[in-house]
């Protein structure tokens, strides 16, 4: 175990790091909590992890592993952002102190994240041409994707609306959302664009 760091055996309910949370966007990952009330705990340990831990990491491992880790000061913030270059991570939050002889002692329970991965912008853009002496306009569907050329199958789906309310949901092709395309539409329709719910983690849609 690294000498800097001591695990501490007894859990002091006090100590709990609370409202934990985390987002992910196609720039960052982003971890927040509250400190606790008491201020003995003056720093927070995040592991960046790219394997299997479970729900309940053993930090003592981590720590004689010596694991990838960042510091967090409390004086100084309530969260850690980090870039996820690739793959997927997890990441381990645990509350520190300083011990008497100077070591920094963690102290259980910590808190940990989903997978947590890295994800690729689509920025969604339609520009509206009505047709000369027509009750229709021409929508022409223009992509821009970030990080990868291979998009699934139904990834996103447009959104005919009327009046702001929705009359019409259709999948749009992934060569469509590759190389763009036109659709014709009533004149006072707009169209709107939704990710499919299995790819939220995936992917960040812009529009």
């Amino acid at each position: 175990m690294d000498k800097n760091y001591v695990l501490q055996t007894d859990i002091n309910p006090n100590f709990a790091l609370c409202n934990f949370n985390w987002q992910s966007t196609v720039k960052s990952s982003v971890l927040t909590w509250d400190w606790p009330s008491d201020r003995e705990i003056r720093f927070a340990i995040v592991f960046n992890c790219t394997e299997e831990i479970g729900e309940s990491p053993d930090i003592a491992k981590l720590l004689s592993d010596k694991h990838p880790h960042d510091v967090v000061m409390r004086d100084l913030a309530s969260s850690y952002e980090t870039i996820i270059s690739e793959g997927r991570r997890k990441f381990v939050v645990c509350p520190a102190r300083f011990c008497s002889d100077k070591s920094i002692g963690l102290c259980p329970p910590a808190l940990t994240t989903d997978w947590i991965y890295k994800k690729t912008g689509i920025i969604a853009k339609t520009t509206y041409n009505p047709l000369h002496l027509s009750q229709y306009q021409k929508a022409e569907l223009n992509f821009t994707i970030s990080n990868e050329s291979v998009i699934p199958i139904n990834i996103l789906s447009y959104v005919l609306q009327e009046s702001g309310k929705e009359i019409a949901r259709y999948p749009l092709d992934s060569q469509l959302i590759l190389n763009g395309g036109s659709l014709y539409i009533a004149k006072n329709q707009t169209i709107e664009y939704v990710l499919h719910p299995d790819h939220e983690h995936l992917y960040e849609l812009n529009q």
